[in-house]
């Protein structure tokens, strides 16, 4: 593989990301937060694959206070297995009160997503 066939221009990597919210993301689309969510994503492209544990922590909060994400959701836009993310980011966020869960009584729930506390809870 060429290693310069990942670097893709930002827009038109944007536009398959923006794909992918239109078909993963009904949530964004319904609360006008697509734009809000695209330049986040293009803020994570701009970091680059390989960005610190400090620097995906800071976006991944960025992203849920706009609107909570599952870790499926998540590990589309980081472009990462999400079972890693929810097991090396995710979670220990959630357990220092970074992140809380959207249905807290089931933690291993199918559709469980990730949220920041608002400051009207």
């Amino acid at each position: 593989m060429n290693p310069n066939s990942r670097c893709l221009p930002v827009m038109l990597l944007t536009v398959q990301w923006g794909e992918v919210i239109l078909h993963n993301f009904q949530a964004a689309i319904e609360k006008g937060n697509v734009e809000l969510v695209l330049e986040v994503i293009k803020e994570i492209q701009a970091a680059g694959e390989r960005m610190s544990s400090n620097k995906t922590k800071a976006f991944v909060v960025k992203l849920c206070d706009i609107q909570p994400f599952t870790a499926v959701q998540l590990g589309s836009i980081f472009s990462r297995n999400s079972r890693k993310l929810q097991s090396k980011f995710l979670r220990p966020m959630v357990e220092s009160g970074d992140l809380i869960l959207t249905i807290p009584d089931i933690p291993h729930h199918y559709m469980q997503a990730y949220k920041i506390k608002s400051s009207l809870e």
